[in-house]
């Protein structure tokens, strides 16, 4: 079944995928509409939503929408203890747990890349405090979410199941048990609301199990930042790069970034190039929300305009060896503005697929119909599904 088999995959492995996508996208309406509803009615019919960010906030709209009554708030932040938001008191978790704990359901609703906990060591908290009905937040959208649904990687089951050939194709091109891993994980997140609870895999961009890095590297980096990537793999290749490009339209980071750029040995700064525009499908310009640190992004509502370019139309001294993508959800489009030079280069590529629902599969599918003879891999750098990259590996990179 695997087109790349460097590694033995389990059929057991692959069989829980497709046990995972057989429900029907009928069968799974209905299981999305009715679960919420059941949790609600053990639990008291009452609501305590852990977490007063954009997330908690989004959940909180959902319930008004229902009819459902919110108690209160509860966050760790002590910044927020006692405040009011949309008219909703934000408790301490003690103190909600204290008030609430044996009558409402918690539901459990932060997203952020920087959480140093998975969902299940949040439910767990919450349960220590005496909390005995806590659930994350999936039932509560997929059954009430309107318009806050879908949220960057977050999606109905019935609409995920909607791709289930697409996502088996996908399953049956990954080479390694750990891709297959965490594919499944993906799955049960997004079709039973059950989160991982493993470690993330280290070393992001670069995992040691996946790929290697040479002494002449012709980096291409797709959303830079502040050159946080650029220095982890100056120190991955010993200060011996050939060339870097790197891409950051959000005017604050791209200061930051020449800067850190400053910092390098002279000879790697002879050899480096960064641009204030943004990767696209096509050339052109467009709104942009700029200050928000690795989260400014196009948004039609941005404050700044800023260029797009495609990475076909740039010219680069020296074809790309590999090519890193973290641009806030313009992966797929930056693709199809770099497939000449995808093709004709083959870099190592390592293309984030979590910003959006159906980038964990269509961004590694993309990848496959321009470099059909690399193999593709999956790694899950962060917890509940933050920062998973999917990885295309040339020869030259390949480990072992």
């Amino acid at each position: 079944m695997n087109s790349h088999p460097l590694q033995s995959i389990s059929s057991e492995a692959l069989s829980e995928i497709d046990a995972l996508l057989s429900e029907s996208v009928a069968e799974a309406r209905i299981r999305e509409s009715s679960i919420f509803h059941e949790q609600l009615v053990i639990a008291g019919r009452k609501v305590v939503i852990f977490g007063a960010g954009r997330l908690g906030r989004l959940c909180a709209r959902a319930c008004d929408r229902a009819g459902i009554e919110l108690a209160a708030f509860c966050d760790s932040n002590p910044t927020l203890s006692g405040i009011s938001i949309d008219g909703i008191r934000v408790l301490q978790p003690a103190d909600a747990a204290l008030r609430f704990g044996k009558t409402a359901l918690f539901i459990v609703a932060i997203w952020t890349g920087t959480a140093a906990q998975s969902m299940t060591e949040r439910v767990r908290f919450l349960r220590s405090l005496g909390c005995d009905k806590v659930e994350p937040y999936s039932s509560l959208l997929w059954a009430y979410g309107g318009t806050e649904v879908p949220f960057h990687a977050f999606h109905n089951p019935s609409e995920i199941l909607s791709h289930a050939p697409e996502i088996r194709k996908l399953a049956s091109l990954l080479s390694d048990a750990e891709s297959v891993q965490v594919l499944s994980e993906h799955l049960r997140r997004l079709l039973l609301g059950v989160f991982p609870d493993s470690p993330p895999a280290p070393d992001q961009y670069f995992p040691d199990n996946v790929l290697r890095l040479g002494a002449v590297e012709h980096f291409v980096d797709g959303g830079a930042f502040v050159g946080d990537t650029l220095l982890e793999f100056c120190r991955r290749t010993g200060n011996r790069f050939a060339s870097y490009s790197g891409f950051e339209p959000d005017p604050q980071n791209f200061a930051e970034l020449q800067k850190n750029l400053k910092t390098l040995p002279p000879h790697l700064v002879r050899h480096a190039e960064v641009y204030r525009y943004a990767l696209g499908s096509a050339t052109g310009s467009a709104r942009f929300t700029a200050g928000a640190n690795a989260s400014s992004q196009i948004d039609v509502y941005g404050s700044l305009q800023i260029e797009i370019k495609r990475l076909d139309d740039i010219q680069f001294k020296h074809s790309p060896t590999f090519l890193k993508l973290d641009i806030e959800g313009a992966e797929l489009a930056a693709l199809m503005g770099g497939r000449e030079l995808i093709i004709k280069g083959r870099p190592t590529a390592a293309i984030c697929v979590y910003h959006y629902h159906n980038d964990f599969w269509q961004a590694p599918l993309m990848l496959h119909s321009m470099l059909p003879e690399q193999p593709l891999y999956l790694r899950r750098h962060g917890f509940d599904g933050w920062e998973t990259v999917c990885y295309s590996v040339n020869e030259q990179h390949r480990v072992g």
